[in-house]
């Protein structure tokens, strides 16, 4: 039976730990599949051991204390939660830097720390700072490459309600991006602590590397690590067989799978059977209660079909009638009208005492007053068309002038004489208005040309005001151009200085090289003392040579001595040999052993699982059975 070293249940652990925090269901995990109980110690430690401990594997232990999330760093939230925080205010982030400073300086943080590096501090810095940070809490943690994903990826990991992007890694440094960082830093080192206090106070770390669903008791994980402690002691005491250990984890194993649910459930089936038995007596009962049922529904179908028919015969009958009411309350509204009046024209023919003569004269006069309407309304249209025209030729009239009124306001535009707010204005108003209610020649001789006058005179004056200015700047100029040729006299004057003092550099240049010839003269001098030394150099060289062959003597005696002493380990070498492959061939028999107790363990679970699963679906059958036939009787 092969065990696994002292140094392989911690790397388990922190490789189980990760199966875990990626299975957010907290199943329990099945046996099918699973490495064997005697390679547990090898490979499966081995692979995990090698495995690149990323900082997702550091923070799959944080504790989860069981009682219902708020929401906050939780999948699937799409709202963004507001920092209440004044993280802005400056006497809020000098505080802030005052506790991570103190938190640095008391943790022995490795870095050049001070307030003044805190206050803006660089991308690079805030990584360190961070790493420091999270490294108390979770030792072994380090940078990664691309940092900017890495930071975010943890506050989310470890829960932080906040949300800190990349471009703000990216400018962790800017005055708008620091305070938010800054408080994610407090965050952490206010609240690591508080976690680590809660692993001892759930539990323990085994609570939290070794994670049970609600339904268990133990994972299965805590079962076989305390198996393979146990074994391993026994074997350092000297045991050469392990049967006790075998029994206590098969009884374990078995506990765990099996349960106390089994007799339970054995008693719910014999009672369902019985149920079954009583409900199968019934059947030709249940079929006529069926047939009546479905008598009934076919009943029920015609029944509301026909009830839906007599609901639309209702409304079309419905609605007939109001039209033919409102039709009838149309009709006797009319004929109480007419009604009234033939009680009028009664009682005016009833009254009236006029003789025939009197009507005939009245008819004569009638005809006369028509005759003289008609004359009447001939000169009225007559009329009416000279009004006709003489107002469309007084339209035209004020098209024209509105046309005049509109050209002179679009110079006056142009001018800046118009509006009354422009400088040449000056508060009048030159506008010329067009209607049947306004004089544009009176208000143009009166008011709009005296004022035009005006700022023509004005206009004159500072016309001549700037032709005596544009004369002083003309002189000015003429002593401008006049400075402007002294000017250019020196300028010349200077470029003959500058020939003079390239002809002296010319001179210095040649003298440079003089003293170079020296240099180089002295040089070949250095090169003769230089010489001398490299003959001195071969006589140190041959003595060199001289004390090298006295070395070899020395070493060829040495090589004697060690040859003795080969000779001595070489024996040493085959017992120790000797006694590995004593130990290997005892390690085999032990896999072996343990090999062929897992197959029959698992052959055990295996034929447990099926007969519980069976037992399962036959129970389902049951129910599902049982909800028919009372749906069937209701």
């Amino acid at each position: 039976m092969r065990k696994s070293s002292i140094g392989g249940p911690p790397q388990r652990v922190r490789a189980d730990n990760t199966t875990h925090s990626r299975n957010p269901s907290r199943e329990r995990p099945s046996l099918i599949g699973r490495p064997s109980i005697s390679g547990y110690g090898n490979s499966r430690l081995s692979s995990y051991g090698n495995q690149r401990q990323s900082s997702v594997n550091q923070f799959s232990a944080i504790p989860k204390l069981g009682r219902p999330s708020s929401g906050i760093g939780v999948r699937g939230r799409t709202d963004v939660i507001k920092d209440t925080r004044p993280i802005y205010d400056k006497k809020y982030q000098a505080q802030c830097i005052r506790q991570l400073l103190e938190f640095l300086i008391s943790h022995q943080y490795p870095h050049p720390i001070s307030q003044k590096l805190l206050e803006l501090p660089s991308a690079k810095d805030f990584f360190k700072i961070f790493e420091f940070c999270v490294g108390q809490y979770w030792f072994g943690y380090k940078q990664v490459p691309k940092m900017e994903e890495e930071v975010p990826r943890v506050l989310k990991l470890i829960g932080y309600p906040f949300t800190i992007s990349k471009t703000q890694l990216m400018s962790a440094g800017s005055p708008h991006t620091w305070p938010h960082l800054l408080a994610a830093l407090i965050w952490i080192i206010e609240t690591l602590p508080m976690t680590a206090l809660n692993i001892e106070n759930h539990g323990g770390i085994d609570a939290f590397i070794f994670e049970t669903s609600e339904s268990e008791t133990v994972s299965l994980e805590k079962i076989i690590f305390d198996d393979s402690i146990r074994t391993y002691l026994a074997f350092m005491s000297g045991a050469d067989t392990f049967e006790e250990q075998n029994t206590c984890v098969e009884k374990i194993l078995l506990h765990k799978l099996q349960g106390f649910n089994v007799e339970e459930l054995n008693d719910e089936n014999t009672r369902l059977e019985t149920e079954l038995a009583l409900m199968e007596q019934s059947k030709k009962k249940r079929r006529k209660i069926q047939e009546a049922i479905e008598n009934l529904k076919c009943d029920f179908k015609l029944l509301s079909a026909y009830v839906s028919n007599l609901r639309d015969y209702r409304k079309n009958i419905e609605t007939e009638n109001k039209t033919l009411e409102d039709e009838l309350g149309m009709l006797s509204a009319n004929l109480q009208s007419e009604r009234e009046k033939l009680t009028k024209l009664q009682e005016v023919y009833e009254k009236q005492s006029l003789s025939p003569a009197d009507v005939e004269r009245l008819k004569a006069e009638q005809d006369s007053l028509k005759l003289e309407v008609d004359k009447l309304e001939k000169a009225i249209a007559n009329i009416d068309a000279d009004i006709w025209e003489k107002s469309m030729k007084q339209a035209k009239i004020n098209e024209e002038v509105e046309k005049e009124a509109s050209t002179y306001n679009r110079i006056a535009i142009g001018l800046k004489l118009v509006p009354e707010t422009t400088e040449l204005a000056r508060g009048r108003d030159f506008r010329l208005y067009s209607g049947f209610s306004s004089d544009p020649v009176g208000a143009f001789d009166n008011t709009v040309k005296p004022m035009l006058l005006t700022l023509k005179k004005s206009t004159e004056d500072s016309i001549r005001k700037k032709e005596k200015y544009l004369f002083q700047l003309k002189g000015d100029n003429e002593q401008c151009s006049e400075g402007l040729t002294e000017l250019k006299a020196t300028l010349e004057k200077i470029e003959k200085e500058l020939h003079s003092l390239d002809e002296e550099i010319e001179s210095l240049k040649k003298l440079s090289q003089s003293d170079k010839m020296s240099v180089t003269n002295e040089i070949e001098s250095v090169q003769q003392e230089i010489r001398n030394l490299e003959d001195r150099q071969r006589q140190v060289l041959e003595e060199k040579d001289r004390l090298t062959e006295e070395l070899k003597r020395l070493t060829a005696i040495e090589n004697v001595k060690k040859e003795e002493v080969v000779e001595l380990t070489a024996t040493l070498d085959k017992d120790f040999t000797k006694i590995c492959n004593d130990a290997e061939d005892y390690k085999n028999s032990v896999e072996q052993q343990m090999d062929i107790y897992t197959e029959t363990l698992q052959a055990k679970v295996m034929t447990k699982r099926a007969h519980i699963k069976q037992l399962q679906e036959e129970s389902r059958d049951r129910e599902r059975r049982l909800d028919l036939m009372f749906k069937n009787l209701h």
